[in-house]
């Protein structure tokens, strides 16, 4: 068989095991009930389809407008569900990786192993740290990374003038887009003027973007940004200034913390650095069989090193929830430090750069400032690389192809040592992200389905499905549907059970990273506006499971946050001076694990044989 019909059978093979990947993707979506962050992402577009403002009502607001996106996608269907929201995301991931595709083809000509690069992604979608699959300021980014790259590089390999401009334009709106979906993500748009720059002090000769394609990319990014600021032009930038005074009081901010996730990822990093150069290094010295076997000897060392944390000796990550993907990040990382440290030797010996070196390079310059912007203000620090792993681990697989190229390997020595450099962290990735549906149960545990509601067929356990209903029936009951509601602590997914409005501008109370004057501010701020609740559910301690052993599918429940009784903080205050109990749902009856119920008489449907 000649060269072209074998990458046409590879291509075929590898299209048939994506698809039966994205099937299992496309299942997965359906595990797990999330009463903290998904919650929040889905409470903070929610309430703004029911008269809240995107600036007014939210401390962290300004910081994230990612919220009008699916505010949007709320009011075209107001009785969408959660499980709808995570299939579009899915779909999205799909799209994405399908023009990014038609992108490398077009750049690079090659085709037929990007199914096998892109395959993980086929399940993960586009939250690969295994976290929520939904559409959120993790996952918005990285859909408009991916599509901003796509139509950059069109842009950049287009022969037709009408067509580089309009591909240039779109780059610079999705450029935009992506610093839409997270404030702090707006350096992205450093990468095309970086490029501008290096086209004309470095050695690239097969690149050409002129002063006036550079002003094609940044004229979207600037005139979406001055039209956004228009609109809002007396509230947005005193309500940034707000954001940043509220993010410099949090703990999970803080310098400290900073340095101690920095400090708890250099272990991986380094490992990840020390598997990448052992992959190079047989690249270069071995040839033929010795090569393949030397590659597959590496992935297995790698394989046992991700799933026994580097044989105890390092710290599972994240508690442990993100051990797994942490692996892939290291080398994504490690990767991108690999790749800026030769491409700088290169510059200073004056040796002049590969094609493929050069592609790569404007793949990775927007990828590298993305990163550095998620590690430094992401809580999840190092491990937020991974939303940017579309582009980067591309990048990875083209350049060991184009090595493998130089060495004049067979189509099945390619793709032999590509799928073993990714197969120990695309499995373990995945495997992690099925198993930890983030504050759930395992699925093989997940045996009850939500029938009604916003949480409508997903798979959760037998307690979680139990709250949802007595919380969907204790709000019919006690109050209507234009009332204002509290939840706390940490349990935002009420409001969107319920469907009743916040009544505070923050929905994520934790006292624990917080100081009570935040709560404080919230507490009057809700007074000043006449936001008074009539209905209130009160969790002690947030609903959460922690898994203990993803392989035995061991977990155990977070211990009180506060004992309500007692607790002097402002939102306790309020509801113990303007409230009353109307009834708690026992989740279990030792150290009085329950959810309280409590209800203005003022405004709520209070009665008589309320307990």
């Amino acid at each position: 068989m000649n060269s072209d019909n074998l990458q046409k059978v590879l291509f075929v093979v590898g299209i048939i095991i994506f698809i039966l990947i994205a099937w299992f993707g496309w299942v997965k979506l359906h595990y797990g009930f999330n009463f903290i962050d998904e919650g929040y992402h889905m409470t903070e577009s929610w309430r703004l389809t029911q008269g809240d403002k995107v600036l007014d009502n939210k401390e962290i607001g300004p910081l994230m407008p990612y919220t009008l996106l699916n505010s949007f996608i709320f009011k075209m269907n107001l009785d969408i569900t959660l499980l709808d929201f995570r299939k579009i995301q899915y779909m999205l991931a799909l799209c994405s990786l399908v023009i990014f595709s038609c992108c490398l083809y077009a750049a690079t000509k090659t085709y037929w192993y990007l199914p096998y690069i892109f395959s993980v992604f086929a399940f993960t979608g586009l939250d690969p740290t295994g976290m929520i699959s939904n559409l959120n300021y993790y996952t918005y980014p990285h859909f408009f990374l991916t599509l901003y790259l796509s139509f950059f590089i069109f842009g950049l390999y287009y022969k037709q003038p009408w067509g580089k401009k309009i591909c240039f334009i779109l780059s610079g709106f999705f450029m935009w887009a992506i610093s839409f979906s997270l404030l702090y993500l707006a350096p992205v748009v450093l990468s095309p003027i970086l490029l501008y720059v290096a086209c004309r002090i470095l050695p690239i000769r097969s690149l050409s973007f002129p002063f006036k394609d550079l002003l094609l990319v940044l004229m979207p990014f600037i005139a979406c940004w001055l039209l956004y600021i228009g609109i809002f032009e007396q509230s947005f930038i005193p309500a940034i200034f707000d954001s940043v005074s509220y993010v410099l009081v949090t703990k999970g901010y803080s310098k400290d913390s900073l340095l101690s996730s920095l400090a708890g990822t250099a272990g991986y990093i380094g490992i990840g650095a020390i598997i990448f150069l052992l992959y190079y290094f047989f690249s270069k010295q071995l040839k033929g069989l010795f090569w393949v076997v030397a590659v597959g000897g590496v992935a297995i060392l790698a394989y046992f090193i991700i799933e026994s944390s580097f044989f105890g000796l390092i710290s599972p990550y994240y508690n442990g929830w993100f051990g797994r993907p942490m692996w892939f990040s290291a080398l994504i990382i490690a990767f991108l430090l690999f790749f800026w440290g030769h491409m700088a030797q290169k510059a200073f010996r004056k040796k002049r750069y590969a094609e493929i070196e050069e592609f790569a390079f404007v793949l990775l310059i927007t990828v590298t400032i993305k990163s550095i912007c998620t590690v430094f203000f992401s809580g999840l620090k190092a491990l937020t690389v991974l939303h940017s792993a579309i582009p980067a681990t591309a990048a990875l697989g083209i350049l060991l192809m184009h090595n493998m190229d130089d060495r004049n390997k067979s189509l099945l020595t390619k793709l032999t040592v590509l799928l073993l450099v990714l197969a120990p962290f695309y499995y373990t990735t995945a495997w992690a992200d099925w198993k930890f549906t983030y504050f759930d149960v395992t699925p093989q545990q997940a045996d009850a389905v939500i029938k009604k509601g916003f949480g409508k067929d997903i798979r959760t356990n037998q307690t979680y499905n139990e709250i949802y209903q007595w919380i969907e029936k204790a709000a019919d009951k006690y109050s209507d549907k234009d009332d204002f509601m509290i939840s706390y602590v940490i349990s935002p997914m009420t409001y969107m059970i319920a469907k009743r409005r916040p009544a505070l501008n923050d929905t994520f109370t934790d006292f624990s990273s917080r100081e009570n004057t935040v709560y404080e501010r919230s507490v009057e701020l809700m007074k000043e506006k006449n936001r008074h609740p009539a209905i209130a559910f009160v969790f002690q301690r947030m609903p959460a499971i922690w898994p203990v052993s993803l392989e035995k599918g061991t977990f155990e429940t977070p211990t009180k946050q506060f004992i309500f009784k007692w607790s002097k903080d402002p939102i306790s205050t309020y509801i113990k001076n303007h409230m009353v109990l109307a009834e708690q749902f026992y989740i279990s009856r030792e150290n009085e694990h329950a959810v309280r119920c409590f209800v203005d008489p003022r405004f709520g449907n209070l009665k008589s044989n309320n307990k």
